[in-house]
């Protein structure tokens, strides 16, 4: 249930930018702008640095909704209280979904195209817009219905004009939380889960599946391996698994990690694989050449760490916390970044990505905006609620889109809206 809640700026939790003139750093130099509209931004115990230098607003940051250049919006029913929303890999649609439809708007004419119905009636989670063959798109939406106690995963594929072709299919199973990505590299093959099961389906046949068992309590995150061989699991029950992706045969059990286990992440090569426990809150990575050896262990941390995103060449790791996060080097394991929020208490850290092959980060702190770090110029980009904008506290899983060709950045915010502005040069 989305709770709304009317934000205000709290001492100690929330700073807020003046009305006066301030020095602004732009690429290098620093000149007198007016400063942004009052939007909250969190009071920091530790920033990121370059040089031993905290990084500084860019020009015209932070900004607030109501700067956007586009917002979508889905009137959201009294019975609907759920909402997510994906773009095209080809960015010409934004599907947006809630209990009880959907809609399609293209992004080239801001045009609604279609309302696509799905069959299985549930509270919609999370959604995932994916090519399709002859120039087509697959709506993938996973639901739960808590009255029936059960799961689904739904597709319909649509045509190049947008528009429901017909085609539909259902799979037994959810997605897993914690923004794991649930396909291979190719997006022929899907994950999907039950408390303690695992499927791995052919996304064109939901006949067509493998079923991962062994689990004696519940399954939180599964993930396939960069080259779509293996797929790597995290579970309650204290143990990461890797199985063999095309025949689902158990590899290798991680563990036990004497706590609950919550994501798993492959590294970009594919040579090491990463597990989370909330024991000690500690972060295990195990080579895959040697799996039986003991993992490198990082932490332990003050909170779990349920967001971990390896930068695409490899050499850095970002770990997101309650509040806080950590970037790794991961020749050393030096820690080279620690951005920390005074008050971390339910401020999890999501939705990390890192953009322009390793030189940005951008991510949301739970129920904020979008933030991004800039690793060469050492300056920081939000956009986000003012001080005043009413928001619901939660997060909303793959809510941060950068669209490359339309040079857009957003996604959905926790007012349940998708904002779009213009990604800083």
């Amino acid at each position: 249930m989305i709770f709304t809640t009317l934000l205000l700026a709290l001492p100690g939790l929330f700073q807020v930018a003046s009305s006066r003139n301030v020095p602004t750093p732009i690429r290098g130099r620093s000149v007198q702008v007016a400063a942004a509209p009052a939007m909250p931004t969190s009071d920091l115990v530790s920033d990121f640095k370059k040089n031993n230098v905290s990084a500084k607003w860019a020009e015209g940051h932070p900004m607030q909704w109501g700067t956007e250049d586009k917002k979508y919006t889905y009137p959201i029913p009294l019975e609907a209280y759920d909402f997510a929303a994906a773009v095209s890999p080809d960015e010409k649609y934004l599907v947006m979904i809630n209990t009880t439809g959907s809609k399609v708007v293209s992004l080239d004419t801001g045009a609604v195209t279609s309302n696509p119905t799905f069959s299985y009636q549930g509270s919609g989670d999370r959604v995932i817009l994916v090519s399709a063959a002859n120039n087509q798109y697959d709506i993938i939406r996973s639901a739960s219905n808590y009255s029936s106690r059960t799961d689904r995963v739904s597709r319909i594929r649509l045509g190049q004009d947008g528009k429901p072709t017909g085609d539909v299919a259902e799979y037994d199973g959810r997605f897993s939380s914690f923004e794991a990505w649930p396909f291979n590299n190719d997006t022929t093959r899907m994950l999907t889960q039950t408390d303690t099961s695992v499927y791995i389906y052919s996304r064109s046949n939901p006949s067509s599946n493998l079923t991962l068992t062994g689990f004696t309590d519940m399954v939180v995150n599964e993930v396939f391996s960069p080259d779509g061989a293996y797929v790597s699991t995290a579970s309650w029950d204290g143990n990461g698994r890797l199985y063999d992706a095309h025949t689902g045969a158990l590899v290798h059990t991680f563990g036990p990690l004497n706590g609950q286990s919550w994501i798993t992440r492959f590294s970009p090569d594919g040579k090491s694989v990463l597990v989370t426990t909330n024991y000690r809150a500690i972060v295990n990575i195990w080579s895959l050449g040697n799996s039986t050896a003991a993992p490198l262990s990082l932490g332990p941390y003050d909170s779990w760490v349920r967001s971990a995103r390896w930068s695409p060449d490899g050499s850095l790791l970002a770990l997101g916390l309650s509040g806080e996060m950590f970037i790794y080097r991961v020749a050393d394991m030096a820690v080279v970044q620690h951005w920390a929020m005074e008050d971390r208490g339910s401020s999890e850290i999501n939705n990390m990505q890192w953009l322009e092959g390793g030189k940005r980060l951008t991510y949301r702190i739970v129920g904020g905006g979008v933030e991004l770090y800039d690793f060469e110029t050492n300056l920081k980009y939000r956009w986000g609620p003012g001080d005043l904008d009413h928001y619901g506290g939660g997060s909303v899983e793959g809510s941060t889109f950068v669209l490359e060709k339309r040079g857009w950045i957003g996604g959905v915010d926790s007012d349940l809206k998708v904002r779009f502005w213009k990604y800083p040069a």
